[in-house]
């Protein structure tokens, strides 16, 4: 192995095989303090699907002296750092409104362990995103509340959101039908409309209704009032 060798593996990992596995191995046989070598012999590993490479992820844990490297490493071909500098802040929480909403539609079932897992990476891999533009890109507007979004959408698979279906003639986004005591208008359904609109006053309002009609279910009602008390104060701020 020379120095070239190791240079063009470094800027094009999809180069690495059985020939390169070989040789990186002996090279960090002989220097396994070397953080480039072992970051390159376990993505060479994963690359080849290698039966060792969960132990080796264990061990270069304890040699990789900032463990965000390994992730890039392993899952940064999955994630693309975002370069808008206008409404990225405004188009995320949309985005993640929409994954609360489509919560709704999901049946009861609790997720395999493996998509548990594949959540957790995904919001790991957002918080570490979300580092490195405030220190490349100043300019990126903050995004208010995402915490609160990912928090609450977390919660929600444990205790999936049970609604009637949205009719195709929904409710304008200004014009919405009269609610009256004891009616059946104080439904979950309504109140996502209203937060689809962002109308989270509105859609706060329904909910506190719905938590002093089904007092067995308050606690479950108590997470989605603190969400929109929340959300509220952080689109005023």
């Amino acid at each position: 192995m020379t120095a070239t060798n190791l240079q063009q593996w470094i800027s094009s990992p999809e180069l690495l095989n059985k020939d390169t596995l070989y040789e990186l191995r002996i090279a960090l046989a002989r220097y396994p303090y070397c953080q480039t070598l072992r970051l390159l012999y376990l993505k060479n590993l994963y690359l080849l699907h290698d039966d060792s490479f969960s132990s080796e992820l264990r061990k270069a844990a304890l040699y990789v002296g900032d463990r965000r490297a390994l992730f890039y490493l392993i899952e940064g071909d999955k994630y693309v750092l975002r370069t808008e500098t206008s409404a990225v802040g405004a188009n995320q929480t949309l985005k993640l409104i929409d994954a609360f909403l489509s919560q709704s539609q999901t049946s009861g079932e609790v997720p395999p362990t493996s998509n548990h897992i594949e959540y957790t990476a995904d919001y790991t891999s957002y918080l570490l995103k979300g580092d490195d533009n405030r220190t490349e890109s100043p300019d990126v507007p903050k995004l208010h509340g995402h915490e609160l979004i990912d928090n609450f959408i977390e919660k929600a698979k444990d205790q999936p959101l049970r609604i009637k279906p949205i009719e195709e003639d929904s409710p304008s986004e200004e014009v919405f039908p009269e609610v009256k005591d004891g009616e059946s208008c104080f439904t979950e359904t309504l109140a996502k409309i209203y937060i689809k609109q962002k109308k989270y006053a509105k859609a706060l309002e329904i909910i506190r209704n719905l938590s002093i009609k089904n007092p067995e279910k308050n606690t479950y009602f108590a997470d989605q009032i603190r969400f929109l008390e929340k959300l509220i104060i952080n689109t005023k701020s």
